[in-house]
């Protein structure tokens, strides 16, 4: 009875062992996943955003630049391959220039609609000005939220904007209380998930790319050189100097 129950213990011994070895393999580990989602707004056109518990990426291929973000600091980073800079901002620092408050906590309006978007399904909740698709996801901490709101210069919302349609039809004509530009979209679509899908989490998908030269202004990051130069013969076309506003030719 003795030897039979020490010969239990070994092989329980032995099998937390091997376990132990197994998960510490990476090639046994779980993977970890993140999301990649394509979207389209009305101004800005294409982006493509990857985002997991840990970073989240943006690439705006539109403007042509790309904004990475991580835990724990969250500090916001902006580069362009084209011209090889970058600008490094604090997330508060990033607010402030998007024009972004952090307000969290308010209730949402009346859902009207389920949508599904890939392996997702969130509701459509009604806004004054538009109606949004917004999704929570598992272990996607707020900072991120926080951030792709704040890229596309939005209202802070507890989730991810997937869908907004512009319900500025419906309004009274007469009011004229806001200017509403988006009277000119005659879909009303003022943001559009074209694609959602898991990828395996790489924490060398939201690397820097290194040799960038550093910038302190959003500007040189949001266009490019080679438009900056076309602005500029434009300008010189017109009779215009350096300084805009003051004509060359005086």
């Amino acid at each position: 009875m003795f030897k039979c129950k020490n010969f239990s213990i070994r092989h329980t011994q032995l099998f937390l062992l091997l376990a132990a070895v197994v998960l510490s393999n990476p090639a046994y580990a779980a993977k970890e996943t993140a999301w990649k989602m394509v979207q389209k707004e009305k101004s800005l056109g294409i982006q493509t955003i990857n985002f997991s518990s840990k970073a989240v990426k943006i690439v705006d291929k539109g403007r042509g630049f790309t904004l990475v973000s991580t835990a724990p600091d969250w500090d916001v980073i902006l580069y362009r391959d084209d011209d090889k800079v970058f600008c490094k901002l604090t997330r508060k620092q990033y607010y402030g220039q998007q024009a972004f408050q952090v307000k969290h906590g308010h209730t949402p309006g009346k859902v009207l609609k389920n949508y599904t978007f890939g392996p997702v399904t969130a509701p459509m909740y009604y806004g004054p000005y538009h109606n949004d698709v917004i999704k929570r996801f598992d272990g996607v901490p707020i900072e991120v939220e926080d951030l792709i709101a704040s890229f596309f210069k939005a209202n802070c919302v507890d989730g991810i904007v997937l869908r907004s349609i512009s319900n500025s039809m419906t309004r009274s004509k007469t009011d004229a209380s806001v200017f509403m530009p988006v009277d000119l979209n005659p879909t009303g679509v003022l943001r559009e998930t074209l694609s959602l899908n898991t990828v395996p989490y790489n924490a060398s998908d939201y690397k820097v790319p290194p040799n960038l030269r550093k910038v302190n202004s959003m500007k040189e990051i949001a266009t490019g050189k080679s438009k900056r130069k076309e602005a500029e013969s434009i300008f010189l076309e017109m009779g215009v100097g350096d300084d805009l506003g003051k004509s060359s030719g005086k």
